[in-house]
């Protein structure tokens, strides 16, 4: 949507009264890989400012936000407060959701931090401010964000992974080691071998024993990626 009004959007019709949210038509994506969510529980990791969190809601899902940030966490509230919409929001509450683990969620969201490497043309500085050793850190940080993530999953629910990023390390080899890790914590198979460990099918599809779990990646036209896995967790 474009605007010819000027000044700041907090002024433009109906913003205060909570009748909508600014959202990138890329980050509205990946909520709806989760397809229909009402009365699913769903956990929205990173969840600050909260534009996911809000969609999800919306949409009639049972939402749980977590950030670390508190300054990120009280902004996430004051938008949710604005438009009258209602999640269970924590920051980084690690032992407590602990507890969930056995029960799981419906679905977890994963927003991760990454290099924007795929915004650049939105925001330039992009290249001028990342290195080359910041993919390593936020890879290591976006696999323990996953691996968090599959831990709070529920047999048979879906993951949905995203990052702003154009760099393998933060999408396909990130998601293909999460992969692995959730469905078998056992040797993986050769190729169309069928025995203990996991393979893929001519259709893609991981398989283990008698679980699919397909493995779709997207890139939208804003380049911004997402990916899910569906299927249980071992």
């Amino acid at each position: 949507m474009r605007t010819l009004l000027q000044g700041s959007v907090t002024m433009l019709p109906g913003f205060t009264e909570g009748q909508w949210w600014v959202q990138d038509a890329a980050a509205a994506l990946p909520a709806r890989l989760f397809g229909d969510v009402t009365g699913k529980t769903i956990v929205d990791l990173c969840a600050a400012p909260g534009g996911k969190t809000a969609q999800l809601a919306l949409a009639g899902a049972r939402v749980t936000a977590v950030d670390r940030s508190p300054a990120r966490m009280a902004r996430l509230r004051d938008n949710l407060a604005r438009l009258a919409l209602q999640a269970d929001d924590r920051r980084d509450r690690r032992r407590r959701m602990a507890g969930r683990t056995m029960a799981g969620f419906d679905g977890v969201l994963v927003d991760a931090p990454c290099t924007s490497t795929g915004t650049i043309r939105r925001h330039p500085d992009v290249a001028w401010l990342r290195q080359e050793a910041d993919i390593a850190a936020l890879a290591a940080l976006q696999k323990r964000l996953l691996q968090k993530a599959v831990a709070l999953l529920k047999p048979g629910g879906t993951l949905v992974y995203c990052t702003c990023s154009l760099e393998p390390e933060e999408g396909e080899q990130a998601i293909t080691a999460a992969s692995g890790h959730q469905i078998g914590r056992a040797p993986r198979a050769r190729r169309g071998q069928r025995g203990r460990g996991p393979w893929r099918n001519r259709h893609g599809q991981w398989r283990f024993a008698d679980t699919a779990l397909p493995f779709a990646a997207r890139r939208p036209a804003a380049r911004r990626a997402g990916r899910v896995l569906r299927g249980a967790t071992g």
